[in-house]
């Protein structure tokens, strides 16, 4: 049975709270100290994992929206963004979608 002291004094870094939730978890489902070394160690790799996911998205993300800017004239921009009827703006952000979409094609046949 693990006990809240010895979950702060194996990790001084963690709050008597979480400490306490710890304790309760690991003793109600039998966990050792070893299997939740093992548990943490693999939502580690989990994390960097989905972190380097995210930045692809982004660095994709980015390179979208640089596209975007670059097709688009400052008028069809403020108007995609700044126009008072939802269907004006839908109209110019079709246009430059298109617009963009046709170059990502382009760039990819060459």
């Amino acid at each position: 049975m693990i006990t809240k002291q010895e979950i702060i004094e194996r990790y001084p870094e963690a709050t008597p709270d979480a400490a306490e939730k710890l304790a309760e978890i690991a003793n109600k489902h039998g966990a050792t100290f070893e299997q939740i070394e093992a548990a943490s160690k693999a939502l580690a790799r989990v994390a960097v994992t989905v972190k380097k996911i995210a930045e692809g998205m982004l660095k994709i993300a980015r390179g979208i929206e640089e596209t975007i800017r670059t097709q688009a004239t400052k008028k069809e921009l403020h108007l995609m963004l700044h126009a008072k009827k939802r269907r004006t703006r839908k109209k110019y952000a079709n246009r430059i979608a298109r617009r963009a979409a046709a170059l990502i094609n382009k760039r990819r046949r060459e």
